[in-house]
């Protein structure tokens, strides 16, 4: 049974400074790990599962977030599924907080920064108008020297702690930094259940991953996830099932089993219970929705 590497890195960066433009699946860690620098990441294409701090959700295109120093993530992107075959692009700027020493973050007029730093580590997501700003650039930041980089970032985080368009990842952040034994453990789990959601997995199964009898397995993952691992399991799929509803023109029928179930009226009570609609209702409202960004309308959002 396959085990994932442990991404506990110390430190990530030889410089304090990296701008980098990954393209391909092979460039995204399949484990959830941490490092002391600070991570913006914006998805210029594609879309997949991301784990952040505690929490999951599903990335698309457009998406930007800023990740504090510390905080676990994983990103596993779609194109690993055979369902999805798009171009897949994000541009990654990590940076070190050495580079704002305490003296300049006590100034008054880095207080909106300072805050955002400390904010940061609970994850922070970024819209609107200021990721569209943010965007740019992080774009023009290619073509500038080192000094002009440096004062690109300082100018992107300046709009993103004066933005009203931010919120937060996670409601806390944990002070006590998490051992490379749990790390890993949660690392084996998420690597094994985003590769497997599709099939049969049991308790049993899963437990082997974490190196923990059934019992310990079941109090360990719901202290450490706040919900069950059933719970955990058919979220990720009904989110997945979402995404092939959306993006692909399978019948309901075939993205109820390409997601990982294998009872219909299961799957259909599950979906209902978490989107708030049928899966024939979840499609039409999208299908309605690009016909209206098609003819000019406003475009609603899809958070």
């Amino acid at each position: 049974m396959r085990k994932s590497e442990l991404l506990t890195i110390v430190p990530l960066l030889k410089d304090p400074y990296l701008l980098l433009r990954k393209t391909g699946i092979k460039e995204f860690h399949n484990a959830y790990h941490h490092h002391p620098e600070i991570q913006l990441e914006y998805i210029v294409e594609g879309s997949g599962v991301q784990v952040i701090g505690d929490t999951y959700s599903r990335f698309q295109k457009g998406d930007m977030v800023l990740l504090g120093s510390g905080l676990p993530h994983l990103r596993k992107p779609d194109t690993i599924h055979e369902e999805f075959s798009e171009d897949f692009e994000v541009i990654t700027l990590i940076f070190s907080r050495q580079l704002f020493s305490d003296s300049m973050l006590s100034l008054p007029a880095f207080d909106e920064i300072a805050m955002l730093l400390e904010k940061s580590s609970k994850g922070v997501v970024i819209r609107g108008k200021t990721n569209d700003l943010v965007a740019q650039l992080l774009r023009d930041s290619f073509e500038a020297n080192m000094i002009q980089k440096i004062g690109l970032l300082f100018e992107m985080l300046s709009i993103i702690s004066k933005s009203n368009e931010t919120a937060l990842i996670q409601a806390y952040s944990s002070d006590k930094p998490m051992s490379e034994q749990s790390t890993s453990r949660i690392s084996n789990i998420y690597a094994y259940v985003l590769d497997h959601f599709r099939e049969k997995i049991s308790t049993k199964e899963i437990a082997e991953v974490a190196n923990l009898s059934e019992h310990t397995f079941c109090r360990y993952f719901k202290q450490k996830f706040k919900t069950t691992f059933s719970s955990f399991l058919n979220e990720l799929r009904i989110n997945y099932a979402g995404t092939l509803l959306v993006e692909t023109e399978h019948s309901i029928s075939e993205v109820c089993f390409k997601s990982g179930f294998n009872n219909f009226t299961n799957f259909n009570k599950c979906f209902k219970a978490m989107k708030k609609s049928t899966p024939t209702e979840y499609r039409k409202k999208y299908q309605n929705l690009r016909i209206e960004q098609s003819i000019g309308k406003p475009k609603l959002s899809t958070q």
